[in-house]
């Protein structure tokens, strides 16, 4: 699968090496977690990542890589939250940030979620102080409809209805 300038492949244990650079670093974290994971959490999260791809075979964690390079450049997340609802999500390493990757891995996540019929809804959370990714979700019409907690972390909930979307 691939956007413009971006490839996506599902994870694999091949991968552990780029994910453990996502999830081990503060910036990137920070609004996922609140803090760069150690070696054990970045290690039981992969296992999960893993056990998710192994699960379906439209959705799960994939590596975005850069079309030109295949150079790794971060991860969405695609997963079931219900038989029609699916939960996206997007981090990119710090040197990738400000490029555009993020919305091309929204639209993507977007037209992915079009073609696959059973999925009427996308759900993203978002950490209140990330003001980036809240414009970005609202660019592309995501609503917030609630907040809560994800992690013992305050989250806003934001989601889009697909089937009422014209892309």
């Amino acid at each position: 699968m691939e956007s413009s300038r971006l490839v996506f492949r599902k994870m694999k244990s091949s991968d552990k090496a780029n994910y453990f650079k996502l999830a081990k670093d503060k910036k990137v974290m920070r609004y996922i977690t609140g803090k760069g994971l150690s070696e054990q959490e970045a290690e039981e999260r992969f296992e999960k990542v893993l056990e998710e791809n192994s699960m379906h075979t439209e959705t799960g964690f994939f590596s975005a890589l850069n079309k030109k390079n295949n150079n790794f450049l971060g991860l969405i997340k695609f997963v079931y939250l219900s038989d029609t609802e699916v939960e996206i999500g997007y981090s990119l390493l710090p040197e990738n940030w400000g490029i555009g990757y993020a919305t091309e891995m929204v639209e993507f996540m977007i037209s992915y979620g079009q073609m696959i019929n059973k999925v009427r809804t996308l759900i993203a959370y978002v950490a209140p102080e990330n003001l980036r990714s809240q414009k970005l979700l609202g660019k592309f019409g995501f609503q917030l409809y609630k907040e809560g907690l994800v992690n013992n972390l305050p989250t806003m909930y934001f989601k889009l209805e697909l089937d009422t979307q014209n892309f």
